[in-house]
């Protein structure tokens, strides 16, 4: 899940003893990992940089949360993570893992959110926090998921941002527009997402 961990310490530690002043800092799994922060976010004079890892997990995240967001001292930290997460779902046969129970993966995700969220209250960072996109197979967990999500929210400072209404069609997919293969964000979906986070950042 640490796939980029040498590549993200060599650039992290630049980034510190350059002494360079970072608003936002991007973490999560694959949505968050392709997301061209330069080219969508153009227009904006913020330093803004990406942690994304394709199939990380909230629980990864929160073991390298330190690393890659706190000793920067973003201004906010945009996060999105889970789907990895559901897929365990499903188990995993070539790898001999068993499916996990739907109230562990939930937990999973909800645990991870809630650790990395402390950690922002405590160092003053801004936490934005976005819900799981949908996924039609998944789309029951998703929706606990994303309720759970919310309801930390109300309890804490973060921040929610509820995308999963704005993606989803009737069907409990995400829209066409936005990707090619039901899960992953293209263009218009990775614009779409701009526009629906840059008020926060």
């Amino acid at each position: 899940a640490d796939s980029q961990r040498m590549n993200f310490d060599s650039r992290n530690e630049q980034i510190i003893t350059q002494k360079v002043r970072i608003n936002d800092v991007f973490i999560g799994d694959s949505n968050i990992r392709f997301w061209d922060l330069q080219l969508y976010f153009r227009e904006s004079d913020k330093k803004m940089i990406n942690r994304g890892i394709e199939g990380d997990t909230p629980l990864f995240i929160a073991k390298r949360f330190e690393a890659d967001v706190i000793q920067l001292q973003p201004d906010t930290c945009v996060y999105q993570a889970g789907a990895a997460e559901l897929v365990k779902l499903d188990g995993n046969i070539w790898m001999a893992e068993q499916p996990l129970p739907e109230e562990k993966v939930i937990k999973n995700i909800t645990d991870g959110i809630k650790s990395v969220a402390e950690l922002c209250r405590k160092n003053k960072i801004r936490f934005v926090v976005c819900s799981l996109m949908p996924q039609q197979k998944y789309q029951n967990t998703i929706l606990k998921v994303n309720k759970k999500i919310e309801n930390i929210s109300e309890k804490t400072e973060m921040v929610f941002l509820d995308v999963y209404k704005y993606f989803v069609d009737e069907h409990g997919k995400i829209k066409e527009l936005f990707s090619d293969d039901g899960v992953s964000l293209n263009p218009a979906g990775y614009k779409y997402f701009t526009e629906l986070i840059y008020e926060y950042v």
